[in-house]
């Protein structure tokens, strides 16, 4: 009975601990995007008032969004968007930070090739 109850108890800590220090959830694709992610990896989800936040730190990029499925789509949205953006830019017409973002991105996203049907 003990041994019950002190599981239960460790599960939950172990619970709000977790959501306290945010989760780390791995990205494998940026789907329904034209975009393919040259190697998976991981973002932080925290929760943030009553939403929940996903940050991918290397690029310094987040969003937030009301549940954690959402925060996670919002966040694709905001890497691909951070992409094409700086896609459209010359590297010498960004900043330090910028640079940095750029090459970040250019490290884990690559568009996906378009097949001719001709």
């Amino acid at each position: 009975m003990i041994d019950s109850e002190l599981h239960d108890t460790v599960s939950t800590l172990q619970e709000q601990v977790a959501e306290l220090h945010g989760l780390t959830i791995p990205l494998a694709s940026l789907a329904p995007a034209p975009y393919r992610l040259k190697k998976p990896f991981s973002v932080v989800l925290a929760p943030y008032g009553d939403e929940y936040t996903a940050t991918f730190y290397d690029a310094d990029l987040s969003a937030t969004g009301e549940t954690k499925a959402e925060a996670i789509e919002l966040l694709k949205d905001a890497l691909v968007s951070s992409y094409e953006l700086l896609a459209d830019h010359g590297e010498d017409q960004l900043g330090p930070a910028m640079q940095k973002e750029w090459a970040v991105l250019q490290e884990f996203i690559e568009p996906i090739a378009v097949v001719d049907a001709h």
